[in-house]
């Protein structure tokens, strides 16, 4: 068993009891009925357009692991507005930041649109510089429905 802080651009820390599980999800973009024996965070504030705000739409990340991976899935509603899964900078994203090192300061992130690009690389500077160099070896998928998108990676 292992703990997963989330941490959200200067709000307060959320701590995740990271389940193990012997039969790994299925990273097709399908949030299965296996993962609610994941913990998941749902009381997030939004960073845009009005940071530290109330979120205008509810989310939910659960985590996941067994001896070799971690698994994040991450269920985003869309009740006001449809989904945005196109090629333009306003497209619906989600990212991991892990910081294997314990530093709070220097780790790797993951991000995936919901077109299914995505991007990896350091963070480092607290946060504040991003450097897309490194090549992770990771796996993810994106489901778009009419009400939310559904991320799951590994």
């Amino acid at each position: 068993m292992g703990i997963v802080l989330l941490f959200l651009f200067l709000s307060h820390e959320k701590t995740l009891d990271v389940r193990f599980t012997e039969e790994p999800p299925m990273i097709d973009g399908i949030i299965e009925e296996m993962w609610l024996q994941a913990d998941s965070a749902n009381n997030f504030v939004q960073r845009r357009p009005y940071e530290r705000n109330a979120p205008t739409e509810k989310t939910v990340v659960y985590v996941l692991q067994d001896n070799e991976n971690l698994y994040f899935a991450f269920r985003c509603y869309a009740q006001k507005h449809k989904p945005t899964a196109c090629f333009t900078r306003d497209e619906d994203y989600v990212r991991v930041s892990i910081d294997p090192f314990g530093s709070k300061t220097t780790g790797y992130y993951f991000l995936v649109f919901a077109s299914g690009l995505f991007w990896d690389g350091w963070v480092f500077d607290d946060g504040r510089t991003l450097d897309d160099s490194w090549e992770g070896v990771w796996y993810r998928a994106v489901g778009v429905y009419d009400d939310r998108l559904e991320f799951e990676m590994r």
